[in-house]
């Protein structure tokens, strides 16, 4: 979320442009890898409730299509985490 960045995660595009890889691999792991990391389990909480609350085809199907892209999402981050940026930081 934006109010859990720091004041460098928010920094112009510029300066991390600026930033050698191994830092700016390691900026985004801390910063907006691990945003997204924190927010998939709550996002997917919260739509359990929801679907237990309001069980039908809609909710579903909203749970079925976050659930594909938080999986893809996951997958690119850890390919980035774990392939990606430790060959750039090499």
């Amino acid at each position: 979320a934006e109010g859990d960045m720091t004041e460098h995660e928010r920094a112009p595009d510029g300066e991390w442009a600026a930033l050698p890889l191994d830092l700016l691999c390691d900026r985004l792991v801390a910063g907006p890898h691990a945003a997204v990391h924190a927010a998939v389990p709550r996002l997917r909480a919260r739509l359990a409730t929801i679907a237990e609350r309001t069980p039908g085809v809609e909710t579903d199907a909203v749970r079925q299509a976050f659930t594909a892209a938080a999986d893809l999402l996951l997958a690119h981050l850890a390919k980035e985490e774990n392939i990606l940026f430790p060959a750039l930081s090499a």
